[in-house]
């Protein structure tokens, strides 16, 4: 085990006090969530449960006399619970020069309007987004999302001890929501890879967060890039030695490159 989560601790608690300062949110209680300080690899995202002694202001997340910002709302009067996403940027198998907050703000945006056009009331599944940050400007600051807060408890903890009743009602749920994802509106101009947030707030293409370079034309280009990321990651590798013995290398590329 090793504490590549834990070195940073203090580090993230200052600036998650700096961003409730930004915002003037009155934090009486900052809770990691799913966290453990000694784990096998480095988490994809720190995650916080932030608790306010008194509920935002109007004014907290952004100025009444201008337009929201994109893919953004105001949380409902009287919110005191958030949670705070922070990306990690040793996260594994991750392309560094993606913006991995504005793929996800521009991914829950779309998702949530797919959602509540199949089904009224499925949008609410998805959290919704206060603000955000892709670019920090304070030295080592991680790019971060505030979101709302959502209660439950995981799928695969609750769904074996269900009746049949009770599971076949849960699968025909998740039906509808796999539909509503199927049927998200995709802006002009998307093609394959990620998503981004233009300079006018419009979602666009982008860099694929999971596999380096991107965007693509056709789904070819994507799978074939996704295949030469995992030779790039098996080079890397001490044990696998990027599969060059045997000409096992050799073989790989070329049916890549058919």
């Amino acid at each position: 085990m090793s504490d590549i989560n834990h070195r940073n601790y203090h580090t993230r608690l200052e600036q998650i006090q700096r961003i409730t300062k930004q915002h003037n949110l009155q934090a009486s209680t900052i809770t990691p969530v799913a966290y453990q300080e000694l784990g096998p690899c480095p988490y994809n995202n720190f995650i916080y449960k932030l608790e306010l002694s008194e509920p935002a202001s109007s004014s907290s997340f952004h100025n009444p006399n201008e337009p929201l910002t994109p893919c953004t709302t105001s949380p409902p009067d009287g919110t005191l619970t958030y949670i705070l996403r922070m990306s990690n940027p040793l996260a594994m198998g991750i392309n560094p020069h993606a913006s991995r907050i504005e793929n996800e703000v521009a991914a829950m945006s779309l998702a949530r309007q797919g959602l509540e056009s199949y089904g009224p009331g499925l949008g609410s599944l998805i959290p919704k987004i206060y603000t955000f940050c892709s670019k920090p400007s304070h030295p080592d600051d991680l790019p971060w999302v505030l979101m709302e807060y959502k209660s439950g408890v995981p799928l695969d903890e609750f769904f074996s001890y269900q009746s049949d009743t009770i599971k076949e009602s849960i699968i025909e749920q998740v039906a509808d929501i796999l539909s509503g994802l199927r049927s998200c509106p995709l802006p002009p101009g998307i093609t394959y890879g990620g998503l981004g947030l233009s300079t006018d707030g419009s979602i666009i293409s982008a860099e694929m967060t999971t596999t380096n370079g991107g965007p693509w034309p056709t789904y070819e280009m994507l799978l074939k890039a996704r295949l030469q990321h995992e030779l790039h990651d098996a080079d890397t590798s001490p044990v696998i030695n990027g599969w060059r013995d045997n000409g096992e290398r050799e073989r790989l590329e070329s049916l890549i490159n058919l």
